[in-house]
């Protein structure tokens, strides 16, 4: 394994990695191990914008704006009728 030396950290920023540390149960450089190494695996923006072109390829005649919004509020609208009736259904005693 590697070793870096990191310079220049705001205080903030350290104090904020301590915090989360301590947390967590761990130890300041554990805890920045672990976050570099959660923010090594995410994809950059780059390879994001490639994947949601690659799924909107693969997506023939998609939903417009609007028609997903009007979806949106349809579900809603049907599950909040579904909880005021289940809500309003008398309970059996046991």
């Amino acid at each position: 394994m590697a070793t870096l030396n990191i310079r220049n950290v705001p205080d903030e920023v350290v104090a904020a990695l301590k915090a989360r540390a301590a947390r967590h149960g761990d130890s300041l450089n554990g805890e920045v191990v672990r976050t570099l190494t959660e923010a090594a695996g995410r994809p950059t923006v780059d390879e994001t914008l490639a994947n949601i072109a690659r799924i909107r390829a693969k997506i023939k005649n998609p939903p417009t704006a609007q028609q997903i919004v009007e979806g949106l509020n349809r579900d809603r609208e049907e599950r909040g009728e579904h909880l005021v009736r289940e809500a309003m259904r008398p309970r059996l005693e046991k």
